[in-house]
């Protein structure tokens, strides 16, 4: 069994292995590399490719053309960032060798195999994490202190509904595998997880029944050199239901739009309405008083020299990691999503799905 240093002391920067060169080398790297309890002791990919490309994006050095490599490494931590359908045989490799795990969401291609990642980590021992780092943007941290205080009474309806303004790139790029349901691709697994993550987080309270259509605005396009690609995975989803606590939900994402973009989420009290708008504007109204707006903790701005693509996650992803860094030498963070979580969180999309394809409403197991 590879060495693993998460013992070590607070001094010492935790060593993080990361596998995947999309999201894993452009975003987390970057930001893992800023963070002083971290270093990245080397990004591995899933398949050979550029690996000058990986080390400019990255700004690793180490950059390893076989996944299986890196899990001989002394870790700290091993964060999985390939596509959903290599997930369950990366973290189960990892768990075997005896790190600890950061796994992206989704968690898996279905509950079934996240049920097998869940007994994986109870046998080694070790913990695991879903990525669901944008819990810790200060507008959701301060929603969910609203809503924990049982300032709005009994919460009747929440609406949560977002639009990316993404149909140029669905009309113009090659998608890959997040054009395929067989990859794991679609928006309900990229975009829906955190809306579901963020629906149980909030509320404390878990999914009972839903009704849902999963859609496809664009199905194929042409791409530039002439190639064809067909698409079968969802650029859009609509789901609605009830929580066990008896809670009214809607949810909804349409990513092809050409001008909207942003998330709106309003929740309906017996005492009040919270409304939050993008994840940066947070409204409260109690009794008969109107909305006001809510202070929030303020962000520092990027470091100029952080990749773009790392910038929309800079207001998450470094207190993500501080909660992170603290739990992996030996503290106690709630906060963070475990394997549970994305269990929890792939049973409702499987819900989902099956809602869609046919047409009924869908009952989840307690």
């Amino acid at each position: 069994m590879a060495e693993t240093a998460s013992r070590g002391g607070a001094g010492r920067p935790l060593r993080v292995g990361i596998i995947g060169t999309g999201f894993g080398a452009r975003v987390q790297a970057p930001l893992f590399g800023r963070h002083p309890a971290f270093e990245v002791a080397a990004v591995a990919s899933v398949a050979r490719g550029d690996v000058e490309r990986v080390r400019r994006e990255s700004g690793v050095e180490r950059v390893l053309t076989d996944w299986r490599a890196l899990l001989e490494e002394p870790l700290d931590l091993v964060s999985v960032t390939s596509d959903p359908a290599h997930h369950k045989e990366m973290v189960l490799a990892a768990l075997e060798r005896g790190h600890a795990i950061l796994c992206e969401k989704p968690m898996a291609l279905d509950a079934g195999e996240a049920e097998e990642m869940v007994s994986a980590r109870e046998r080694a021992g070790r913990p695991g994490w879903i990525d669901f780092e944008f819990r810790f943007r200060p507008a959701r941290q301060k929603t969910r202190e609203i809503l924990a205080s049982g300032r709005l009474g009994r919460i009747l309806h929440v609406s949560y509904i977002g639009r990316d303004a993404g149909y140029h790139r669905l009309a113009e790029n090659r998608l890959g595998w997040l054009g395929r349901r067989a990859t794991g691709g679609g928006v309900l697994g990229a975009v829906g997880s955190h809306a579901i993550d963020a629906l149980r987080w909030w509320l404390g309270d878990e999914f009972a029944s839903l009704e849902a259509r999963l859609i496809t605005h664009v199905p194929e396009v042409t791409l530039p050199d002439g190639e064809r690609e067909v698409r079968d995975a969802d650029d859009a989803f609509q789901v609605i239901g009830e929580t066990r606590s008896g809670i009214r939900f809607e949810m909804a994402f349409v990513r092809a739009s050409r001008h909207l973009s942003g998330w709106r989420l309003e929740v309906l009290g017996s005492e009040g309405t919270l409304v939050m708008r993008g994840d940066r504007e947070l409204e409260l109204g109690l009794g008969d008083e109107p909305l006001r707006p809510v202070p929030l903790e303020p962000t520092p701005a990027p470091p100029a020299d952080l990749p773009a693509a790392a910038r929309p996650y800079w207001d998450a992803f470094p207190p993500f990691l501080d909660h992170l860094a603290r739990a992996l030498r030996g503290g106690e963070e709630p906060g963070l999503a475990r394997f549970e979580d994305g269990l929890a969180v792939q049973r409702v999309m499987d819900a989902v799905r099956e809602a869609a394809e046919t047409g009924r409403r869908v009952m989840l197991p307690r």
